[in-house]
């Protein structure tokens, strides 16, 4: 399998330890690319720009949250899975990402 042949999987956190957590363990795999972002922005631009498979993303960022991240994500593209995951254990996050259909 080259390169190009490999699954995309972007990983959304604004903590640097859990972003490389992920990609360390992630990256092994052969069958993907892995690539982290710290914000939103970029993420938008390189799902615009190519064939992204999953998106993993942290619920509770600065900029904006997963929540809203996913939302514009399938504005975009409905079809691309994205993963939301957090640190924190908050029952009224998981409540309103159920309730928007995610």
């Amino acid at each position: 399998m080259n390169k190009t042949d490999k699954k995309i999987i972007l990983v959304v956190d604004d903590d640097a330890d859990v972003r490389d957590s992920i990609f360390l363990y992630l990256n092994e795999i052969e069958d993907y690319s892995v690539f982290t972002y710290d914000g939103a922005s970029e993420v938008m631009d390189k799902i615009q720009k190519g064939n992204i498979d999953v998106v993993l993303t942290d619920i509770v960022m600065p900029e904006i949250s997963g929540i809203e991240l996913l939302e514009k994500i399938h504005q975009f593209n409905s079809q691309i899975p994205v993963i939301l995951m957090t640190g924190f254990a908050d029952l009224d996050i998981a409540i309103a990402a159920i309730k928007k259909g995610f």
